[in-house]
């Protein structure tokens, strides 16, 4: 197995936020040479949906929201959605108790955005 895994923001993003032409013939390049192509990206689902209209089927699967989910693009079929600990703090400015609660993660929804 190949495989590219990709940041957003800094590297495959131009400063305009966009995907320039050649980088997305780039992934398109290497996913028709049989390559998994993966964003990694701290940006949350919806924002990652936003890309596809430029990247289509370029990309395999995404790793979004630092990492607490994984899931197939451009489908967006999660894979895996992970739980976040709050950090919180309380009174005096000490951190919260060992037991932290445990709370489901859910970024953006899956209604698709249109650019």
């Amino acid at each position: 197995m190949r495989l590219l895994a990709t940041d957003l923001d800094g590297t495959l993003l131009g400063q305009d936020g966009q995907v320039s032409a050649r980088s997305a013939a780039a992934l398109r390049a290497a996913r028709e040479a049989g390559w998994y192509v993966v964003l990694a990206t701290g940006r949350p689902p919806f924002m990652v949906d936003l890309l596809m209209p430029v990247l289509g089927h370029a990309v395999t699967h995404g790793v979004m929201a630092n990492g607490s989910v994984i899931a197939t693009l451009p489908e967006q079929s999660v894979l895996r959605c992970g739980a976040v600990r709050v950090v919180g703090r309380h009174g005096g400015g000490r951190a919260t108790a060992s037991g932290r609660p445990r709370l489901p993660l859910r970024l953006g929804h899956r209604r698709r955005l249109r650019a």
